[in-house]
């Protein structure tokens, strides 16, 4: 399914049907767009009943199920959804290109991107009234016990991961973001780049400076009284929520900056556990000429940040000098070292997981140590070393880095889907209390905790889950009637009213052959099934789908950690399915037994494969095909169309 930037006028011959075809409102042939319906076919587990997805040019939304219940809508690239679909879930891509007018293409391109930022900062209004509700209550905490008073910044970091402690910690502290990455004891080393840059602040704004701008930020912090929480307004789908700067806002980004001016006035090392590296290979001159560059532009803008009058100038100045100090290091030891950026949540893959699936992961490391390569050699390009340059690189490091250690250590990877940004926290425990009596912290603290907890259930009733009426189709519709209106018919064709083809995938996609103005139509084949093909195509036909037809002889597929039990692939022949899934019911049943007996070994993982196996054999049984494998990795160099390389398999075995 190639990428499709931009199709400015349909072929001739589309064009005249369309004339003859469409109703009066049709589109004009040399002012028409494509939309993309997306069609993403079943496989076994949460892709059992498929998905649908809605595509402008290389920009895909679709909405999906969190692990917190709600419904919500992504936006992603179109190649790295091919990739996640048809390659790693082995699922075929139906794509029908709808031809609408311009006009109409891109309201409904902004109508889907104007939701997902909506939902976006609604999600993002949650997390801030849980961070004022619980500063809130740890300063009412403080205030009983401890009198107000000017104190100064003691800090304590927060290992990525841990969420049990940054829990504890929480109650004790508030964490500021980026704090982590300096040496929390005084008998580290200093950092040069540190002192220069202190010495440069001191040049261009006074050698008092610090000092100065730190006593007005704790005569701040002591002056701030807390105003009245209300719950903001209940989350709608199309309307962007406005949340007024809160106490707590205007607190947390004064402690930042007084953090952030006593880091400067200190000049510690870097913590070592904060950092990663790129090991290999070693810095090049023209790589350390970059990274000379990049520090002397660095340094010139922090030491215009210091004196910034934006209140929340503390975190970008953290994040800098940490960069900066990071520099430092790169070439003092001649290797790149980054800040560590994973999130303290960050989803991890358990070492077992990793060194089970060894061969998997090495392979995904080579991509991502790869990817790292060359986006340093980017950067060493780089006429002017912009932060987006450097932000790139630090990504793709640190992904490097992980992989690497997580199979030299044998130790649990840690992953993230979204960009990486330095974040690393630290406890800040002993705080500035406001000057306001104690029942006032406390009632504003109540208040608070109301405020996130009505939120909460509002954001929950707003975007419920629901896989009969509220799913990844209703939701897809929903956006399009409520950007078209009355229009939706002729804009598109007809309007879609069935219930059942609102909600089940593959009747939409039916539905949208049938009703939309569908211009074309492609398939991007599931990844095993067009390495078969080329495979077939390379070979003996016979012999080369005999031998794929199983997960005993097959070439391309290795049982993945997340597949059911089972024998044969039946989503490549329909005349032989029922007998095929006679067999693999056969094999799933057998694979239950001896799980159940393994059970207390393994924690019940070939149980509950073997069941699975069970259940995604009976629809073969009735000539219906859901279960397709699925891959833990498969190497982002090799096209599917392209047949493995002499004696070396595609995927390599657990």
């Amino acid at each position: 399914m190639p990428a499709q930037r931009r199709v400015p006028a349909l072929p001739a011959a589309v064009a005249l049907a369309l004339r003859l075809l469409c109703p009066a409102p049709c589109p004009a042939a040399d002012d028409t767009r494509l939309l993309d319906y997306l069609f993403m076919q079943a496989n076994e587990g949460g892709s059992s009943g498929g998905h649908v997805a809605l595509g402008f040019d290389d920009r895909v939304y679709a909405y999906q199920r969190a692990p917190d219940g709600r419904l919500v809508l992504e936006r992603d690239a179109g190649a790295h959804v091919r990739w996640l679909y048809a390659v790693l879930g082995n699922r075929a891509i139906e794509r029908s290109r709808v031809a609408v007018a311009a006009p109409i293409w891109e309201r409904l391109r902004e109508g889907f991107n104007r939701r997902w930022l909506i939902q976006t900062r609604q999600l993002a209004v949650e997390e801030r009234l849980t961070r004022g509700a619980e500063l809130l209550a740890l300063l009412a905490a403080r205030a009983r016990r401890v009198p107000p008073d000017g104190a100064a910044a003691d800090r304590q970091a927060t290992p990525p991961g841990d969420d049990a402690a940054a829990s504890t910690r929480t109650s004790e502290g508030l964490p500021i973001e980026a704090a982590g990455y300096f040496a929390a004891t005084p008998d580290g080393a200093p950092a040069a780049a540190l002192a220069e840059l202190r010495a440069a602040v001191a040049a261009a704004h006074g050698a008092d400076f610090v000092a100065r701008r730190a006593s007005e930020l704790r005569a701040h912090l002591a002056a701030l009284v807390p105003d009245h929480v209300a719950a903001p307004a209940p989350p709608v789908s199309d309307a962007y929520p406005v949340v007024m700067e809160s106490f707590a806002d205007r607190y947390a980004a004064a402690v930042s900056g007084l953090v952030a001016l006593d880091t400067l006035a200190r000049a510690p090392g870097l913590e070592p556990a904060a950092l990663a590296t790129l090991a290999e290979p070693p810095l090049e001159a023209a790589e350390r000429a970059a990274l000379a560059r990049y520090a002397a532009a660095l340094r010139s803008a922090l030491v215009r940040l210091a004196a910034s009058s934006r209140p929340d100038f503390g975190f970008p100045l953290l994040v800098g000098m940490a960069r900066l100090a990071a520099v430092e290091r790169s070439l003092a030891t001649g290797r790149l070292v980054v800040l560590d950026a994973f999130p303290a949540n960050a989803r991890r893959i358990p070492r077992a997981v990793v060194r089970r699936t060894a061969d998997a992961a090495r392979g995904i490391c080579d991509d991502a140590c790869a990817d790292a390569r060359a986006s340093l050699g980017r950067f060493t390009a780089a006429a002017a070393i912009e932060e987006r340059v450097y932000a790139d690189l630090e990504d793709a490091v640190n992904r490097c880095a992980e992989l690497t250690r997580g199979l030299a250590e044998r130790r649990d990877v840690r992953l993230a889907g979204d960009r990486l940004v330095p974040a690393r926290t630290a406890i800040v425990r002993d705080l500035v209390a406001p000057h306001v009596p104690v029942a006032r912290l406390a009632a504003a603290a109540r208040a608070a905790e109301d405020a996130r907890r009505a939120y909460t259930r509002a954001l929950d009733d707003a975007y419920g889950y629901d896989l009969v009426r509220r799913n990844c189709v209703s939701e897809a519709f929903a956006v399009i009637d409520d950007v078209l209106g009355p229009e939706v018919g002729p804009a598109l064709g007809a309007r879609i009213a069935d219930p059942a083809s609102r909600t089940v995938p593959h009747l939409a996609a039916r539905a949208v052959g049938r009703r939309w103005r569908v211009a074309a139509r492609d398939v991007t084949p599931s990844y095993r099934r067009a390495r078969v093909d080329a495979l077939a195509r390379a070979g003996n036909p016979l012999a080369v789908r005999l031998r794929e037809s199983n997960v005993l002889t097959s070439t391309i597929y290795r049982p993945s950690r997340d597949d059911s039990t089972f024998l044969f692939f039946t989503d490549d022949t329909v005349a032989l399915r029922p007998l095929l899934g006679a067999a693999n019911l056969a094999v799933g049943v057998g694979a239950t037994a001896l799980g159940l007996a393994q059970a207390p070994i393994d924690r019940g993982a070939a149980l509950q494969a073997g069941l699975r196996g069970v259940l995604w054999s009976l629809p073969e049984l009735f000539f219906v095909n859901v279960r397709k494998g699925s891959f833990d990795h498969v190497p982002r160099h090799t096209p599917p169309n392209a047949p493995p390389s002499p004696g070396i398999p595609p995927l390599s075995p657990r």
